[in-house]
C-alpha cells in the first residue's frame, strides 16, 4: 500500500486537476462556482486518503486510522460549502465524488495498480466523505430555511400587528358612530 501511497502523491496534483477539469465539464454548478471554492476539501480528503495508505500495510485495520476523522471533518466542511454555493444540489455533491472515485481509479490503472483491496479502502473512504457531505449539505439547507423562516415570520410579524390595531380602530370607531347614531 506505500507503493500505492508513493505512486498517488507524485500523482495528486494530476488527479485534482482530472477531478477539477471532469467536474467543471459534468457537474452543473461547478462552472459558477470559482477555482478556489470548487476546490475546498477536496484535495484535503486526497491526502487524507494518500496518508491511509500509507500507514498501513493491509486493509484490515485502516478504519480505525484517525485520519478517516480527518476526511469525515473535510466531507462535513465540503458539504457545508456547497450549501453555501449557488445552484449546487444533493446529486451534483454525489457527482463530484463519483468523478472523484473514479479519476482515482483511471490514474491508478494507468499506473498498473490493480489491487482490489485497495480500490476497496478507496471506495469506502470516498463513500464515506460522500456520506457525510450529503448529510452536512442537507443539514446546511434546513437551517438556511429556518432561520429564513424565522426571519420572515418576525419581519412581518410587526406590520401585521400595526394592520391588526388599525382595523381594530376602524371596527371601534364604526361601533362607536352607529350607537350614538352618527354618520
Amino acid at each position: 500500500m506505500k507503493t500505492t501511497a508513493k505512486l498517488l502523491k507524485s500523482k495528486r496534483d494530476e488527479v485534482i486537476d482530472l477531478w477539477e477539469k471532469e467536474v467543471l465539464q459534468q457537474v452543473k454548478a461547478a462552472p459558477s462556482t470559482n477555482k478556489i471554492a470548487l476546490h475546498d476539501h477536496v484535495p484535503n480528503i486526497l491526502d487524507d486518503i494518500i496518508e491511509i495508505l500509507n500507514r498501513h500495510e493491509n486493509t484490515d485495520d485502516y478504519l480505525n486510522d484517525e485520519k478517516i476523522h480527518h476526511i469525515e471533518e473535510n466531507s462535513l466542511e465540503h458539504g457545508r460549502h456547497r450549501a453555501t454555493s449557488p445552484n449546487y444540489t444533493v446529486d451534483q455533491i454525489i457527482h463530484e465524488y463519483m468523478i472523484f472515485h473514479n479519476v482515482i481509479i483511471k490514474v491508478l490503472h494507468k499506473n498498473d495498480i490493480t489491487e482490489k483491496s485497495l480500490f476497496h479502502l478507496i471506495k469506502c473512504s470516498i463513500d464515506k466523505a460522500m456520506l457525510n457531505s450529503v448529510t452536512s449539505f442537507t443539514e446546511s439547507i434546513q437551517e438556511m430555511q429556518s432561520k429564513l423562516i424565522g426571519t420572515l415570520a418576525h419581519d412581518i410579524r410587526n406590520p401585521l400587528a400595526a394592520a391588526r390595531m388599525g382595523i381594530e380602530m376602524i371596527n371601534y370607531e364604526s361601533g362607536k358612530e352607529r350607537k350614538t347614531g352618527k354618520g
